[in-house]
C-alpha cells in the first residue's frame, strides 16, 4: 500500500510539471523509473516532509547535479529563492549542509531494511 501511495505521489509530481526534466512524458518517465528502482528516494522525501518545490530542487541537485544558478534558471526563480529552499531542506533533514543531506540520502539508499539483511 505504501509503495503504491509513493508511486502515485511521484507520478503526480512528475506529470503535474513540478518535477519535469524536459518533457514530463519523455524524460520524466526515466526519472520515475529511476525513483521506482530506488524506492527510498520517495521515502526520504516523505519522511522529511519536503514540499513539491523542495522535492523538485532536491532532485535537481541529487539526480542532475545542478548548481544554484542552474536551478534558478530552470525553475524561473531567483538565486536567493533557491538558497532559501535549500536552507529549508537542510533544516527539515537536520543537516548543516546540502552535502550532508545528500550523504543522508546515500546512506538511506545503501541501507537494507531488516527483512532484507543476510
Amino acid at each position: 500500500m505504501f509503495k503504491k501511495i509513493n508511486q502515485f505521489y511521484l507520478e503526480s509530481i512528475i506529470y503535474s510539471g513540478d518535477l519535469s526534466f524536459g518533457s514530463p512524458r519523455n524524460e520524466g518517465n526515466s526519472i520515475l523509473a529511476t525513483i521506482q528502482r530506488h524506492d527510498k528516494l520517495s521515502e526520504f522525501i516523505h519522511r522529511h516532509k519536503l514540499t513539491s518545490r523542495e522535492s523538485e530542487i532536491f532532485c535537481l541537485i541529487a539526480l542532475k547535479g545542478y548548481t544554484n544558478m542552474q536551478i534558478a534558471d530552470y525553475c524561473v526563480i531567483s538565486d536567493k529563492t533557491v538558497k532559501n529552499h535549500i536552507v529549508k531542506i537542510m533544516n527539515k533533514v537536520g543537516s548543516r549542509s546540502i552535502r550532508k543531506v545528500l550523504s543522508n540520502l546515500i546512506l538511506d539508499l545503501l541501507t537494507l531494511p531488516s527483512s532484507e539483511t543476510v
